[in-house]
C-alpha cells in the first residue's frame, strides 16, 4: 500500500518546516535581542548575535532586591542584562555585567 508511504514523507516534510521554523524564530529573537542591548561606555561587545548559526539555549529572569536580572545562555556567552524603559513598545536592556565569552567547540582547533 502507498498509504504509509505517503504519510512518513508527510511526516518527514512537517518535521523539517516545523525545524525551519525553529530556526527562523531563533534568528528573529537574536536580531531583537541585539537591537535592546545597550552597553556602559568602554564596555561594547559585539556579540554577533544576527551570526548564522548563533543560538540561544536558555533565558531566565533572577530576582535581586534592587530588581530582576535576565540572564542569557548563547552558545558562545552569557550576558546579563536589567530591563530598562519601553519606548514606543521597544524595552532596552542595559547589560548589567561585563559579558562573558565562552570558549567555542570550532574555535579549539
Amino acid at each position: 500500500m502507498m498509504i504509509p508511504k505517503v504519510i512518513a514523507k508527510i511526516k518527514e516534510f512537517l518535521a523539517s518546516v516545523n525545524k525551519e521554523s525553529g530556526n527562523t524564530e531563533n534568528r528573529f529573537n537574536l536580531m531583537q535581542l541585539d537591537s535592546q542591548l545597550l552597553f556602559k561606555p568602554g564596555e561594547e561587545v559585539d556579540l554577533r548575535l544576527k551570526e548564522p548559526g548563533r543560538e540561544l539555549i536558555y533565558k531566565a529572569g533572577l530576582q535581586r532586591r534592587d530588581g530582576e536580572i535576565l540572564a542569557f545562555l548563547f552558545d558562545h556567552a552569557v550576558l546579563f542584562t536589567k530591563s530598562m524603559h519601553k519606548k514606543h513598545h521597544h524595552e532596552s536592556l542595559r547589560v548589567y555585567r561585563r559579558v562573558s565569552l565562552l570558549p567555542v567547540l570550532n574555535d579549539w582547533g
